[in-house]
């Protein structure tokens, strides 16, 4: 199993990839114009990789050796758990982009009168 940093190569991948769309997503969001919604894409693309990451994992294909070894996935827990958390703060995430960036109310000037 190949190591980076002492963790394994996919858990290495996932923060690549969360510490990228993090800087993505700070930078677009102070860009100007129509280059904010950017960060929204960013977001999404990045939460469609890291699900097909964790979901599908790659692990080396061997030959079935007598038929008697069962491999069982001691991570399916942990792997939905991840998933779970990274749904919910993604929408939350999103929902809180939606009421402070897109639906920001837009205030009355108070009329002078005498």
């Amino acid at each position: 199993m190949a190591r980076v940093l002492g963790i394994g190569t996919g858990l290495f991948l996932l923060a690549v990839l969360l510490v990228l769309t993090l800087f993505l997503c700070v930078a677009f969001t102070k860009a100007g114009g129509a280059l904010k919604n950017v960060a929204v894409a960013v977001v999404a693309v990045a939460v469609i990789i890291a699900v097909i990451l964790i979901a599908l994992p790659r692990q080396p294909e061997t030959a079935a050796d007598e038929g008697v070894t069962v491999i069982t996935d001691d991570m399916v827990i942990p792997r939905i758990v991840l998933l779970t958390f990274m749904v919910i703060f993604t929408l939350v995430a999103l929902a809180f982009l939606v009421v402070f960036h897109y639906v920001e109310p837009i205030y009355a000037k108070p009329i002078r009168t005498r």
